[in-house]
């Protein structure tokens, strides 16, 4: 038997495939008509035919965590400022360095 946490897991991935299936069906319609092939047939008849035949998915807002949007930003400024920092110095970015500070005056975490 398995643990719910690894069944939550395999549905987490079973949408998100399903989701991604129906993202790329216009740029690469026969992978995402097979991807959604093998996704949809585990529902077999009451499965939509085709990828092609279901609505394009639409992002729920509702499920955006603004905090977690507002540190991804400052995540990605932090970033940014540090490959600058290695050009300005001539280091490659594959080049380990020994430490790196950040101070971040505001903010809390």
């Amino acid at each position: 038997q398995q643990s719910p946490d690894k069944l939550d897991a395999y549905w987490t991935l079973y949408e998100c495939l399903v989701t991604l299936s129906k993202l790329v069906a216009p740029f690469v319609p026969f992978m995402a008509e097979t991807l959604w092939r093998n996704l949809a047939g585990v529902f077999g008849p009451r499965a939509v035919e085709s990828v092609h035949l279901c609505d394009y998915p639409v992002a729920n807002t509702d499920l955006i965590d603004s905090l977690l949007s507002e540190r991804m930003q400052v995540l990605r400024v932090i970033a940014s400022l540090g490959r600058s920092a290695r050009m300005n110095s001539k280091l490659k970015v594959r080049q380990p360095l020994a430490s790196v500070q950040i101070l971040h005056l505001n903010f809390t975490a």
